[in-house]
């Protein structure tokens, strides 16, 4: 084996041990992501059913009311809004719940939002909200898969390497992206 290729086999062994890592969030993230349409990537939405804890006052409801309500029925966080709707519904936004409160019929649809536990850390950094140093810690990560990429065309396999059916692959990996690209933006 010449010295480039024990070289360059050595780098990409090695590289890809180190991109082990940040390739993992990235992979489950990105999964998750490619769905959020189907689910909150995000955030679990947790409904529960409860009945009105405190009659309406006689006088009318207020600001007061729906907090001793919200404090009754188990809700933390700030009252943000109250959105009125028919029939003595109200829809009260809090920090982290959505609250349908029908006052005629003495219910409350409570819906909570709970953070993913791994998967919404995994999508902070996956989507760079995190900014500066995170952002070169990516670009660096970049820069490793780049030389991945190419170190691994390199990595003789087979009869012939790149100049076989290695090569014929490589060609599928490369047309696939534009195969797409054609597709969507014909």
């Amino acid at each position: 084996m010449s010295a480039w290729r024990y070289y360059n086999n050595l780098l990409h062994r090695y590289l890809g041990y180190a991109c082990v890592g940040l390739t993992l969030v990235y992979a489950i993230s990105g999964l998750i992501l490619n769905h959020a349409h189907q689910l909150n990537p995000d955030f679990r939405i947790a409904t529960r059913h409860a009945s009105l804890p405190l009659p309406p006052p006689a006088g009318g409801v207020s600001i007061d009311y729906f907090r001793a309500l919200a404090d009754r029925a188990g809700i933390k966080g700030r009252l943000k809004g109250i959105v009125p709707g028919d029939k003595g519904e109200y829809r009260l936004i809090f920090d982290g719940a959505t609250v349908l409160a029908d006052l005629a019929a003495k219910r409350l649809e409570i819906k909570e939002k709970r953070p993913r536990p791994f998967l919404r850390p995994m999508n902070f950094l996956h989507l760079n909200q995190a900014r500066g140093g995170w952002t070169i810690c990516a670009d660096i990560y970049c820069a490793a898969l780049l030389i991945l990429a190419i170190s691994g065309m390199m990595v003789r396999g087979g009869a012939k390497g790149i100049f076989g059916p290695g090569g014929m692959v490589i060609v599928l990996g490369l047309l696939v992206p534009f195969w797409f690209l054609w597709l969507y933006y014909r």
